[in-house]
């Protein structure tokens, strides 16, 4: 064991290739090869250690991989993810509905560690059972993260699909905070040293994994062009830092099964500042029925396949609402000048006010119009959201986590 230990550590101070994937140089070096069963062997590895810790019989494992599935701590906070995975929360997305599943239903922790401690070859469970159905994914998910050149097959989805939901629509109802993916992607990091991986390639991992899914509102990413963007944020807590230098938080208002809907997404920029979702444009046409639909829809996408149909920006919207006013306010000169016709002249006094730079010299001024309603207060709802440091104080902030989130798909 120990001179097992003492290669890993030869590995680990050796420096990778910068053309080598991280999957395919350390199955090389741990295994002497680099093909499907070494890849998949180094990734069964890491996976079953970063979830189950380490058995109780390997006291060559530091304490502090305690393992996803197991309590632990992170930034010196307490972390107890078994209830997204064993259903006791309904946190898991099934057809945009949340519902708690048990998804440790094969055995739990056991078959990791007996893989772990060298009972079995491989991680065995049944492939009729929720556990093998995660674990399939899991295997297949960072085969991928670490760039395995010859990656397992991802399992049939519950539709028969093989195509993968998007990650954020899957995590939609988890709720997941900056200190629950810390924790997760810290287990999972520290994991991977334990099998060769340098501490640099180990710190590029969390900092990449952190980047990528432990931020609010990150704009749709396209890592597969058949796939098209995706949007990955998985930390969907309001106490999430928000994505920089871009946010999008209206992508994540319509989440989709298989990714976003087109025109959704409108990206704010590099202020890192996001918006409440508005509908910018409101189409109609010219002959509506009771059954047409009366969503918004976006201009990109409607204006060039529909001529017979119009939009309207919020500033046309705006034009129309000023011209009605000057209009109104025509109608109400042209009755008071008929009136005034049809009844003697009277002497009438009016408030002096300055006179207005529109009316020509002379012209007879009437009382200012006044509204008979009170101006409304802005909406507060349209409050800019501000990004916390990506430090300990995220994860103070998230030291009591609330909502009904739940389980992992």
């Amino acid at each position: 064991m120990l001179l097992f230990f003492a290669f890993l550590l030869g590995i680990s101070l050796a420096q990778r290739p910068s053309n080598a994937s991280t999957c395919d140089y350390y199955a090389q070096s741990l295994y002497g090869a680099s093909n499907s069963q070494t890849q998949y062997q180094l990734v069964q590895h890491i996976v079953a250690l970063a979830f189950g810790g380490a058995p109780s019989s390997d006291t060559n494992i530091p304490s502090d991989i305690t393992g996803i599935l197991n309590p632990g701590t992170f930034q010196g906070l307490s972390v107890d993810l078994a209830p997204w995975f064993n259903g006791m929360i309904d946190s898991t997305n099934l057809n945009d509905q949340a519902v708690g599943i048990n998804w440790l239903d094969d055995g739990g922790l056991d078959p990791l560690h007996s893989y772990l401690n060298g009972s079995t070859s491989n991680v065995m469970l049944t492939n009729t059972t929720n556990q093998y159905r995660l674990f399939a994914h899991f295997f297949g998910a960072f085969s991928n993260i670490f760039g395995c050149s010859d990656p397992p097959a991802q399992p049939p989805s519950s539709s028969g699909s093989s195509s993968s939901l998007s990650l954020a629509y899957v995590h939609k109802y988890m709720n997941l905070n900056y200190t629950d993916l810390g924790y997760f992607i810290n287990q999972l990091s520290m994991a991977t040293t334990k099998y060769g991986f340098s501490d640099q390639d180990s710190q590029t991992l969390n900092t990449d994994l952190n980047g990528l899914y432990n931020v609010r509102c990150a704009p749709p990413v396209t890592e597969h062009s058949t796939q098209g963007p995706q949007l990955l944020s998985l930390c969907q807590a309001d106490t999430c830092p928000l994505a920089v230098p871009d946010a999008d938080c209206a992508a994540y208002v319509n989440l989709t099964a298989n990714g976003i809907v087109a025109g959704v997404s409108s990206s704010q920029g590099s202020t890192g500042t996001p918006t409440p979702f508005i509908p910018t444009t409101i189409s109609f046409t010219s002959a509506p029925t009771s059954s047409a639909s009366t969503e918004p829809t976006s201009t990109a996408t409607h204006s060039s396949t529909t001529s017979s149909k119009a939009t309207l920006s919020p500033g046309a919207f705006a034009g129309i609402a000023i011209g009605g006013a000057a209009v109104l306010l025509a109608a109400v000169v042209a009755l008071v000048f008929l009136l005034r016709r049809r009844r003697p002249v009277q002497q009438m006094s009016y408030p002096t006010a300055p006179m207005s730079l529109a009316s020509p010299p002379g012209e007879q001024k009437f009382p200012p119009f006044t509204s008979q309603l009170p101006s409304p207060p802005l909406d507060q709802s349209f409050a800019s959201f501000t990004s916390p440091t990506l430090s300990p104080t995220i994860a103070e902030m998230d030291s009591t986590h609330e909502g009904n989130a739940g389980g992992w798909l």
